[in-house]
């Protein structure tokens, strides 16, 4: 499954459009960004065969249709600062992901065992690349679908977040006691 966001790449779409016929995948493309039209274009009557089109899916659809999924390629150039809520909803179900090597997150991820980079290639894909990861999402084996598995559960629960959360509050509320230790007015 690819999710084309606003700032996708259209390389992606043209490269993997390539390789798929060769090797008998599908490609389930979920998004309405500013690319759909080209998408719709280039896909044309190959939609029904091999490339879908699914149009903007709500959250619930898209957490259910993911465990359906051998990987997810995400090919965003977004400022995110975070991970993207779609890709910590792959590795919840045990999902690799396929990154764009210049996405701010590729780094992370790859370090963490449960992605791997798509080199760009100046405007577009780099089809070489793109195939080699493809290969590693089709053959990733158990382990490596529970390496996604674990990494969610070692930094993306709602427990991790929560503490995390507190944790922040704690350390804000600490910087803003008076130097005897007593909060400020307002602050108890």
């Amino acid at each position: 499954m690819v999710r084309i966001l606003d700032a996708a790449d259209p390389g992606f779409a043209a490269a993997y459009e390539r390789l798929i016929a060769a090797r008998g995948e599908r490609l389930d493309i979920a998004g309405d960004g500013p690319l759909r039209s080209e998408l719709e274009r280039r896909i044309g009557a190959r939609e029904s065969q091999d490339i879908r089109l699914l149009g903007q899916l709500d959250a619930v659809e898209l957490r259910r249709r993911l465990p359906e999924y051998r990987g997810l390629v995400f090919s965003s150039l977004g400022p995110e600062a975070a991970a993207p809520l779609v890709v910590i909803e792959a590795l919840e179900a045990g999902i690799p992901v396929a990154i764009i090597d210049t996405s701010p997150h590729a780094p992370e991820l790859v370090g963490l065992g449960v992605a791997s980079t798509v080199r760009t290639d100046g405007p577009g894909i780099d089809p070489d690349s793109l195939n080699r990861v493809l290969d590693w999402v089709r053959y990733g084996n158990d382990a490596l679908r529970l390496r996604c598995r674990s990494v969610y559960e070692q930094y993306f629960t709602e427990a991790d977040w929560v503490e995390r959360i507190t944790q922040v509050y704690d350390e804000v509320s600490a910087r803003r006691r008076r130097p005897g230790g007593e909060p400020w007015i307002g602050d108890a």
